[in-house]
């Protein structure tokens, strides 16, 4: 891995907690190591007393980290619902989700950023020690790393077993081990990590749920937005601190497992007990948008979409521009610094069976919310590979209802589908 890893997105770590000031220091002294540092940390406190708050005004004088603290009343387990506060709470483009009791290995942040893809959430895993091995743990052992080094921690009192194999310290077999698993790579509310775009595009987490894979099910609603996940539980290490679990229901947990079987088969990718409630709240909520022309001239047509895709990228949504590989426009976006995919046939018709199939992977792939089209010659083929990739939302230039004029109409118009 690249030890000078360069990201160009913000990045924000959350991390769930509640009244385990001692447990939560210990993962902040965690991130006081890391090999990549430019990252904010966001406290989601789901009710702690008064201890947490000044243990972490405390933390942020002494470690120098940048720490946001967001604290809702204790009315029970409402994990899901002080995460989406979290998440509301910071500008981060790349999510990493975590818990008070996971402390990092020290190239934990950028494990993750290392394989930050477009199309996909990562999901990691955990190594657990005992609770006695948690307690005796000292600073020094975390800021030594000597928490992640497999013999100390059977020195110490760890027994050996498969999981120990997640703490063997080789590239060539963690890669293999992460491809090996037969662990599914789900939404692991240790250790996960996502764009942030994403995360709202499917409305957050559902906060109506309780304790016992209630993270797992935004996993299941960005895997029908076809956010794929990626195994990365042998790379991305942190050591979980032992701890009670009052909170533990198994008949809940049984709730939430028919629940997730539910998404999955009715492919339901938004909830309405997430972020926003309202359908007219849920409407504001940023989409992905393609807008698809390949011409390689640049007119009004062109100026006007550019004009359009800068300012809904802008506002908040994921554009991207499917265009001919040395187009005008591509050229243009580019410089503006919006996504482009270079395609290389400007008409696509049945005379280029393989173009159709090429066509089809990357509006399956990329899955919009909303498929702008501009050219008459190209909507009638586009919109049957777009509508059979599974797309709902198909949008031609000329719609008499769009204003070609006001860009502000345009971006209502998009929100109001």
């Amino acid at each position: 891995m690249n030890k000078r890893l360069v990201f160009s997105g913000r990045v924000g770590i959350i991390i769930s907690t509640y009244n385990h000031p001692a447990w939560l220091m210990k993962t902040l002294l965690g991130y006081t190591k890391q090999s990549y540092s430019d990252f904010e940390i966001i406290v989601a406190d789901d009710g702690s007393f008064p201890e947490t708050g000044k243990m972490l005004e405390q933390a942020k004088q002494e470690l120098g980290l940048k720490i946001k603290h967001v604290w809702q009343p204790d009315l029970g387990f409402r994990k899901n619902k002080i995460l989406n506060i979290a998440i509301q709470a910071t500008d981060a483009d790349y999510l990493i989700f975590t818990d008070q009791d996971c402390v990092p290995r020290q190239d934990f942040v950028e494990t993750h950023l290392y394989y930050a893809k477009k199309g996909f959430f990562l999901s990691g895993g955990y190594f657990k020690i005992p609770m006695d091995i948690s307690h005796r743990l000292t600073r020094e052992d975390i800021e030594n790393q000597n928490l992640f080094n497999l013999s100390w921690l059977i020195k110490t009192g760890v027994k050996w077993h498969f999981k120990c194999t997640k703490l063997i310290d080789s590239k060539k077999f963690t890669s293999f081990m992460n491809q090996a698993t037969t662990a599914k790579a789900s939404w692991n509310g240790c250790n996960a990590s996502g764009w942030k775009s994403d995360i709202l595009r499917v409305n957050g987490f559902n906060e109506t749920l309780c304790y016992g894979g209630e993270d797992r099910e935004l996993g299941e609603r960005l895997r029908n937005l076809h956010i794929k996940g990626r195994q990365i539980r042998y790379s991305a290490i942190c050591v979980h601190l032992d701890h009670d679990r009052p909170y533990k229901d198994v008949n809940i947990i049984k709730l939430n497992k028919e629940r997730r079987k539910k998404i999955h088969s009715s492919k339901l990718t938004l909830t309405t007990e997430g972020l926003y409630k309202g359908k007219v709240q849920q409407s504001k909520l940023p989409k992905k948008i393609l807008f698809y022309n390949t011409s390689q001239t640049w007119g009004k047509i062109e100026d006007w979409q550019l004009e359009q895709a800068q300012f809904l990228s802008e506002s908040g949504d994921d554009v991207l521009i499917i265009t001919q590989k040395w187009s005008e426009i591509k050229r243009r976006a580019s410089v503006n610094k919006l996504s482009t995919y270079g395609f290389s046939v400007k008409i696509i018709s049945l005379f280029y069976p393989f173009k159709i199939v090429d066509l089809y992977s990357i509006f399956h792939r990329e899955f919009p919310d909303i498929l702008v089209i501009f050219q008459p010659k190209q909507l009638k083929l586009a919109r049957f590979i777009a509508k059979t990739a599974g797309i709902k939302r198909i949008i031609y230039y000329g719609d008499p209802f769009i204003s070609t004029k006001n860009t502000i109409q345009f971006n209502e118009f998009i929100h109001s589908l």
